[in-house]
């Protein structure tokens, strides 16, 4: 299997190849210096942002790289776009940002991925019982929190009794 970071440099090369081929070499220099990181996490593909003190950064999801080499690819052109829009005075998603993804990169202007990328978080219920009648009630993870720093919920099935935690917890 390729690298990642040859993937990173083929993308590099095939966007400043881009940008000479369309007339904007001025941006070539500005794509060889952003810092490529691997440390988003969760559902995001990729980040571009402008940092006062770092400059130009692009943070790509650390599990890109399973979606395959087309994938990881277009994402890092994506957020190279974002940097050269930003260079030019534009901003976010634009006409001219969608110009740069399809006329210049010769990629799909897509704001968003269909990538099955999943949450880092674990979103589990916790289950409660009422005390009188046994009805089963899921509580969130923030709900569950709050009872064991004491917050009290009663049942509205039956007598209002408290409900009590069973020791189950379901995933979502």
């Amino acid at each position: 299997m390729e690298s990642v970071y040859f993937w990173i440099e083929e993308a590099r090369a095939y966007a400043i190849n881009r940008l000479s081929l369309k007339g904007y070499d001025k941006y070539e220099n500005l794509i060889l210096k952003i810092p490529v990181i691997r440390t988003v996490r969760g559902y995001v593909a990729g980040k571009w942002r402008k940092d006062v003190y770092y400059g130009h950064q692009v943070k790509l999801n650390e599990k890109l790289h399973e979606f395959g080499r087309d994938a990881f690819q277009q994402t890092l052109l994506h957020e190279f776009a974002h940097a050269i829009n930003h260079e030019m005075g534009y901003r976010r998603h634009d006409t001219n940002w969608r110009f740069i993804m399809r006329h210049i990169f010769n990629i799909p202007d897509e704001v968003t991925h269909k990538l099955a990328l999943k949450s880092v978080r674990k979103s589990n219920s916790y289950v409660y019982e009422c005390s009188a009648c046994h009805v089963k009630f899921k509580f969130s993870k923030i709900r569950h929190r709050k009872v064991l720093n004491g917050a009290v919920y009663r049942a509205n099935c039956c007598t209002k009794s408290v409900l009590t935690f069973t020791g189950q917890e379901m995933e979502n």
